[in-house]
């Protein structure tokens, strides 16, 4: 019999099915457990310098980030293909999402790299590119996304939790697995630390922030594989596909967590709809909370360098930002423009909007489901709430076939091979607004 050395038995004898349920079952029954682990990556990740934490990674261009980065991802949903049960996922975090992320993460390392003021460690953008793509659809494969107020071990940590048991499997360095491992738990931004009583064993935890920076000399410096991989994610928080992946979420109540103010906050699609859009003093007397549309001011509103979400943006990343943004606060704005449609007119809109969600937005079945289930739901609303929505829907659907448009000419600059993910599929087709016409 071979020997192998330096393997445990865990890693060296499980395939990615009893990795994936054993690790399900770890997260999700024995949380305590989960959290030393999540503990331990904490502390050999924050206790190096950023020289150390990269030294010894063999990248030294933009095409071997993005060659290795890309072979990472394949190889771990080729191994994960048939054990995710992509149905699972909370839609508006399944392969659409993926597809965008791991495309911004992409274009946006590339840009980076090549910045000729600030340059991206290409070693630094590779981490951020794997954790940039893979941050949702790992964790949320394990747990559920919207139960998070009662637990310490969440999607990020699950997600990192996975990938570091399944790394050795894909050929990824302990050092590397290590590296994705953080910045795919580190997606989650903490605006400060928390405590959490814990709904499966009843033991109260603190949750602290996740360090992106090193303190040098007074000042911050970046880890920029922390921050592409954020910076991927915040896209599809910014844009027209934001609000289509909002919409879907709101076919259940659920709780949502505000890494702004460090809570949840509750999300309901009667409230949600309302088409308000109100100063915050007003909204912190209403019961019912924010509106979709005043969520979206909210993110409007926080895509700046004044803040902490975007105190790091620079380059390709603040350009494309402000793009996004313009778009984003033209769908805000069209709410004010109702629009009054015969009944042929709302069937062709809704129709255009339900294909888009479930075809561009969340193209699986439970998107597809979710999708029509929402329509059912937003034809019963009163047409005082309605009408707005329909200028607010046109809107969204001409800015997203245009953003659609300039992120196919964007991958245009990437080898063809990326655009074909196992497990996601084609992702141009997910992309181009032609499948939703």
């Amino acid at each position: 019999m071979k020997k192998m050395e330096n393997k445990k038995p865990f890693e060296a004898e499980k395939n990615f099915q009893e990795t994936f349920n054993e690790t399900r079952d770890l997260v999700n029954n024995h949380e305590g457990a989960a959290w030393v682990l999540t503990q331990e990556l904490r502390v050999g990740f924050e206790n190096e310098s950023q020289e150390k934490l990269f030294d010894g990674i063999e990248i030294k261009t933009i095409d071997e980030a993005q060659d290795k980065a890309f072979d990472v991802i394949s190889k771990t949903l080729e191994g994960l293909e048939g054990v995710i049960d992509l149905s699972r996922i909370e839609v508006a975090h399944g392969k659409g999402h993926f597809a965008r992320d791991y495309i911004h993460a992409m274009i946006l390392a590339e840009g980076a790299v090549l910045d000729p003021e600030r340059p991206m460690d290409p070693r630094q953008a590779y981490v951020g590119i794997v954790a940039g793509a893979l941050h949702d659809i790992l964790g949320c494969a394990l747990v559920n996304r919207y139960d998070e107020k009662f637990r310490a071990v969440r999607h990020a940590e699950a997600g990192a939790i996975l990938f570091s048991k399944i790394a050795d499997k894909i050929d990824v360095s302990p050092k590397e697995a290590s590296l994705i491992s953080y910045a795919i738990a580190a997606h989650t931004r903490y605006a400060k630390s928390e405590k959490v009583e814990c709904a499966f064993d009843g033991e109260e935890r603190e949750i602290q922030p996740y360090k992106e920076y090193r303190e040098i000399g007074g000042e911050k410096e970046p880890i920029m594989a922390l921050v592409l991989a954020k910076w991927a994610d915040r896209f599809d928080v910014n844009g027209p596909c934001f609000v289509g992946r909002h919409f879907l979420t709101l076919i259940k109540e659920h709780f949502d967590y505000a890494s702004d103010t460090g809570k949840f906050y509750r999300v309901g699609f009667d409230e949600a709809m309302r088409p308000l859009l109100r100063p915050e003093s007003e909204i912190a007397k209403d019961p019912l909370e924010k509106t979709m549309r005043e969520h979206l001011q909210t993110y409007y509103n926080s895509q700046n360098n004044n803040t902490d979400y975007g105190r790091f943006d620079y380059g390709k990343m603040a350009e494309m930002r402000e793009e996004y943004k313009e778009r984003l606060l033209r769908i805000i704005k069209a709410f004010d423009s109702p629009i009054e449609l015969s009944a042929k007119e709302e069937e062709s809109l809704l129709d255009r909007w339900t294909q888009w969600l479930s075809q561009n937005i969340e193209p699986s079945e439970s998107g597809s489901e979710v999708a029509g289930q929402l329509r059912e739901m937003f034809l019963k609303l009163p047409q005082g709430i309605k009408e707005p929505w329909f200028g607010a829907m046109q809107t969204t659907l001409k800015e997203y076939g245009e953003w659609s448009q300039e992120t196919l000419e964007r991958m245009q600059e990437l080898p063809e091979r990326y655009a074909t993910i196992p497990m996601i599929g084609d992702i141009k087709e997910i992309i181009s607004f032609e499948r939703a016409k």
